[in-house]
């Protein structure tokens, strides 16, 4: 488990996780963590704060750290074609999985979706 440390900005760049509704963290970490949409570690908010937790082993030497980018921003500042899928899937946030209706993505990454993206797109269905 590392806590992820930097500087709280209050709009998303292609260099942030979103930690609450209109706070993303800037850190020299994130350049380190890369979107894999089988990741080997996940975001958890605790304390006012976000902490990487490992999900299966990770190689010294090897493997990178990965993360869903889905499960950490509603919307990505910058969306992309993953290249860990085959097709390639767009990446763009959990906003876009719920907008194209991609409920067997939302069932298997339901448990890694911090919850003020739940409660953001809750707030936003309700609204329609």
């Amino acid at each position: 488990m590392e806590k992820l440390e930097g500087v709280v900005c209050p709009k998303a760049t292609k260099r942030t996780i979103q930690i609450d509704r209109d706070r993303h963290l800037c850190s020299e970490y994130i350049d380190f963590i890369n979107h894999c949409c089988r990741p080997n570690a996940r975001l958890q908010v605790e304390g006012g704060g976000i902490v990487l937790i490992a999900i299966e082993e990770i190689g010294r030497d090897r493997d990178e750290v990965t993360i869903d980018y889905n499960c950490s921003e509603y919307s990505l500042a910058e969306s992309f074609s993953c290249r860990c899928c085959e097709p390639p899937r767009l990446i763009a946030g959990y906003s876009y999985l719920l907008e194209t209706g991609q409920g067997d993505y939302l069932s298997r990454i339901a448990r890694f979706v911090l919850p003020h993206l739940l409660s953001i797109s809750s707030e936003s269905l309700s609204n329609n």
